[in-house]
């Protein structure tokens, strides 16, 4: 599970990195990712839903991950609110099954 954390943090942590590029891109000065104006990246509420699947030690580790400091801090950033379902192994398929199902 924490290589699936790390793989979540280094996939944020990719595109931060590419949102600053992309000011250096089109201001052709390199500014301050703080100092980008494309942020936050919306002005309206928006929801991003992420479904992981964990093992069942990661849950005793971490009850919710939006409470992270660093997803408070990236939601406050871009203005992208990150809702993530946890599911364990055991109950993956199932859980996927129903997630299409209804649609969500």
């Amino acid at each position: 599970m924490l290589r699936r954390l790390l793989s979540l943090v280094l996939m944020v942590a990719i595109l931060v990195a590419g949102l600053s590029t992309v000011a250096v891109a089109e201001t052709g000065t390199e500014e301050n990712f703080s100092g980008y104006s494309g942020l936050p990246l919306t002005d309206e509420p928006v929801t991003l839903k992420l479904w992981l699947i964990a093992n069942d030690s990661v849950s005793q580790l971490v009850e919710k991950y939006e409470d992270l400091p660093f997803f408070k801090e990236l939601e406050k950033r871009t203005g992208v609110h990150i809702e993530i379902e946890l599911v364990s192994m055991s109950s993956a398929a199932s859980s996927f099954s129903l997630m299409i199902s209804s649609d969500e």
